[in-house]
This record gives C-alpha cells, sequence and structure tokens, in this order.
C-alpha cells in the first residue's frame, strides 16, 4: 500500500522554493531543528521498504535529492528535509517484506538493479543516475548475480531481489547520513502511533478593536506521535506518505475462535518462517487427530500470492501431508 497525505508542495517549483544553504552559513542552518512546528520535514515516508525507499531513489535520479532532503524555505517559512521511519532494524532498509519470501517475482531478476543503476534518458521525465551511490550497487555481487543471462528474460527468488533492495536502503541511509544529517534522519526501530493535521493559530493584535490577523510564522503540517522502545517523541512534516506495505486480518466479527484456528494469511505460507510454522502446524493437526484426516483447502483471492500459496501448498507440503485442493 503506498498512501499519499499532501499539501501542494513542489521542490522544482523555485517561485515557492529556495535552497538556503547558499544563502545560510552552516552553523546557523545546522542550529535550526528539523522535524519542529517552526521547521517540520517536507516529506515524512512511513516505511522503508521497496516503497518507501523507491521515493529517496527517484529523487536522486531526478536531480531533486538536494531540494528534497535539504533545508528549503517556503513563504518565509524553513522547512527541514525528508524524514524516513520504520519499526524494523535499520539493516532492514529497503527489503521489506520481500527478503522473507520463498517464491519468485513476477518481474524479470534483471530489471530490479538497471531500474536503480542504469541512465534512462528516453523515458519522461528522463532519469540519469547522478549520485555514485546507487550507481555503485550494480557492482554488489547480488547485483552481479541478478544481472547475469540467467535472468534477462526470468523471474528471481524474491529473497535475492530483496537482498539487493536491502542494499539499496543502506546506500539511501550512508547517503542522507553522510550529506542531510542536519535537515533528514532515518529512523529504525520506530512505530507511528497515530498522526494528525495541525493547522497554524493565528495570532490577532488587538481583538477588542477588531484588527485583522496576524500571519502566523507556522504553516499547516501533519504531528506524528513516534514510538522507539519506551521512548515517545513527536515530529512534523509537511507531507507524509504511508507506504507501509499491505496487511492482512482475517475478519474477526465474522468467525468464532474455532473458525479463526482454520484461516491462515498467504504470509504463513510463503515467507520462509511462516511456511515453517504452517508445515509444524498441518502436521501436528494429522499426528493428533483421532482418525485420518483429508484436509481441503479454499483460497480466497486470485493475486500473485494468491497463486503462490497455491504452488507451495501443492509441490513443498505434499509429500508431508494427504492434502487435497478445492
Amino acid at each position: 500500500m503506498l498512501q499519499h497525505i499532501s499539501e501542494n508542495v513542489n521542490p522544482k517549483d523555485d517561485s515557492s522554493f529556495k535552497r538556503i544553504e547558499d544563502a545560510l552559513p552552516l552553523p546557523l542552518i545546522e542550529k535550526r531543528s528539523a522535524g519542529t512546528k517552526k521547521c517540520p520535514y517536507k516529506l515524512a515516508i512511513v516505511g522503508s521498504g521497496p516503497a518507501g525507499c523507491s521515493i529517496i531513489a527517484r529523487a536522486v535520479r531526478f536531480g531533486l535529492i538536494d531540494d528534497l532532503c535539504g533545508f528549503t524555505e517556503n513563504d518565509n517559512m524553513y522547512l527541514g528535509g525528508v524524514c524516513m521511519i520504520d519499526r524494523d532494524s535499520a539493516e532492514r532498509f529497503g527489503g521489506g517484506r520481500l527478503q522473507d519470501y520463498v517464491i519468485n517475482s513476477n518481474t524479470y531478476g534483471r530489471k530490479f538493479v538497471t531500474n536503480i543503476t542504469k541512465d534512462k534518458p528516453d523515458s519522461f521525465p528522463s532519469e540519469k543516475v547522478f549520485n555514485p551511490c546507487l550507481q555503485d550497487l550494480k557492482n554488489t555481487e547480488t547485483a552481479r548475480f541478478l544481472l547475469s543471462d540467467r535472468f534477462e528474460r526470468r523471474v528471481a527468488p524474491l529473497n535475492v531481489v530483496g537482498g539487493f533492495l536491502r542494499e539499496v536502503g543502506g546506500a539511501i541511509q550512508q547517503l542522507m547520513l553522510a550529506k542531510y544529517a542536519a535537515s533528514s534522519v532515518c529512523m529504525a526501530d520506530t512505530s507511528v502511533d497515530f498522526l494528525q493535521k495541525v493547522k497554524p493559530v493565528q495570532q490577532t493584535a488587538n481583538q477588542d478593536a477588531g484588527s485583522a490577523a496576524i500571519p502566523s510564522q507556522e504553516m499547516e503540517c501533519w504531528k506524528l506521535h513516534l514510538r522507539t522502545g519506551c521512548e515517545e517523541r513527536v515530529v512534523y512534516a509537511r507531507t507524509v506518505v504511508l507506504a507501509t506495505g499491505a496487511s492482512q486480518h482475517p475478519l474477526p466479527r465474522l468467525l468464532n475462535p474455532f473458525q479463526s484456528r482454520k484461516v491462515i494469511s498467504s504470509d504463513s505460507v510463503v515467507s520462509s518462517q511462516g511456511f515453517v510454522n504452517l508445515s509444524q502446524r498441518l502436521a501436528d493437526m494429522l499426528a493428533t487427530s483421532p482418525r485420518p484426516l483429508k484436509l481441503k483447502l479454499a483460497i480466497v483471492g486470485g493475486s500473485h500470492s494468491g497463486f503462490s500459496a497455491a504452488w507451495m501448498f501443492l509441490n513443498r507440503l505434499h509429500s508431508q501431508l494427504d492434502l487435497y485442493a478445492a
């Protein structure tokens, strides 16, 4: 799931945005605290998987990374850069859930690398690898494996693809830390409890006289309530992108406890640890049953994960279980 919550912020519009690094000495910029109400981030990305990291990667390829991750000024208000937030560890940035899956992609394996590391002058808008942090990724062992002839016209294992995207996430973290540490940040092991829209408070010089409101020195933005372990904090951002991926939740109100035990998500089938747990669960059911069981399976949904779940049942479990798919 990729959801965009935004005010119209266009970093390419020179009339509304200008970089302030060239106008102010560096010590003054570093004293500004990005993420506060008076200097909110331009962008908060909730989720550091493929969708979240692709925003930074595309900004690099479009030549907009300085405008996005650096300090800027908009209508005499200062804006920070980017705040990327994920509840997973920093080592998992970029890969998301893909690195956990034991199925193949539905895209040619080579494309995952070339879409990051190769110039695309004929695309609209054109893309170019402006920064070595992305260009050098083609030399990693995982990238060379995906660029080999075997994956030119073939899909690739998602755990391998996830490994390469994890390398992309690591390169993005290094770029933000090395060049934009004062204005941008990556927050690992951090969850968003909730977010709310905050509007600036208009002040009046003399309410009794009915004088006009004085323009506020704050801007309309989003307030994100964050939690890292037992520590809570608040950050502000002009725009929020929810890139948290899809989640599967059975309908508890429609199922009684006995029925709920029979419902499983496709993640429990196509992820490595989920498959191990499911195999053991089904084996225990057969072993403890007082009479022979013939398990029947109904798959709800016909997406890539649905077909992958069916393949896993029919090809990986058939030697262990007496399974009939219905």
